[in-house]
């Protein structure tokens, strides 16, 4: 088996389409002239990313502890 290090961060690709998704919501926002959907949608979808790089760092412990073993 090789061991290879885990990538312990998101690649830029990520962080660039969440930035445009969170323009593109606030521009859908203004557009409709509710903003309260807006800002509904981008607090659900910071929980979301948060969540799922909680999940990332969870996967690269785990990775990490295994190749340890």
């Amino acid at each position: 088996m090789s061991a290879s290090t885990p990538r312990t961060e998101l690649p830029p690709s990520i962080r660039t389409g969440v930035a445009v998704l969170l323009f593109v919501i606030l521009g859908f926002a203004l557009l409709t002239a509710n903003i309260f959907l807006g800002i509904f949608s981008a607090i659900a979808l910071g929980i979301t990313v948060f969540v799922l790089h909680l999940f990332h760092r969870l996967v690269i412990a785990i990775e990490e502890i295994a190749n340890k073993m």
